[in-house]
């Protein structure tokens, strides 16, 4: 038996996690020249990143407000950086 405070905390838990993996943005299609300076700017305007960590042709940015990972998928998604079209969406899946 769950009482109704339990699938509260949990619910409300759920909803944290649901939340801040929502922040989270893959970059596909990145140049193999970018840098971590070269996205910065790429997104600037586009609210506070808390991380960017890129690996070779991809990428990860965490922003710290789902709105702003939003936004800047609605508006970013195909646009050049570098001489690439890039691609960008909500990430999926466990961090590495």
């Amino acid at each position: 038996v769950v009482s109704q405070g339990s699938h509260y905390r949990t619910s409300t838990l759920f909803s944290a996690i649901q939340l801040i993996k929502m922040t989270r943005v893959f970059i596909g299609r990145l140049s193999m020249s970018a840098r971590e300076s070269d996205v910065e700017k790429f997104l600037r305007g586009y609210g506070k990143v808390r991380d960017i960590s890129l690996k070779r042709g991809y990428g990860f940015v965490e922003f710290d407000d789902y709105r702003d990972a939003d936004d800047a998928i609605a508006d970013l998604n195909g646009k050049e950086l570098l001489g690439e079209s890039v691609a960008l969406e909500l990430a999926r899946g466990k961090r590495a």
